[in-house]
């Protein structure tokens, strides 16, 4: 498995999602969204997610949806 580091504004954005979700939906939404998340991770990390490459002028940076919501995207090198 190959290592993987959050940027600074990642982890932010990470943070500000955690709350949003806790706030808005919920212990529970948000714990389902954490397990996902650290799962997404990890399989990105196992090189077992499926990936697109984002672009032809971009060809190392790759793109995955998100499990448990089709609107969010990982975008990821």
């Amino acid at each position: 498995m190959r290592p993987y580091n959050l940027s600074a504004t990642a982890e932010n954005d990470l943070l500000e999602i955690a709350r949003y979700t806790l706030n808005t939906w919920g212990k529970e939404a948000f714990e389902r969204y954490r397990i996902g998340l650290k799962n997404t991770f990890l399989n990105i990390a196992k090189n077992e997610m499926p990936k697109l490459t984002f672009s032809t002028t971009f060809p190392d940076l790759l793109v995955s949806k998100y499990q448990y919501n089709p609107s969010d995207y990982w975008y990821y090198s």
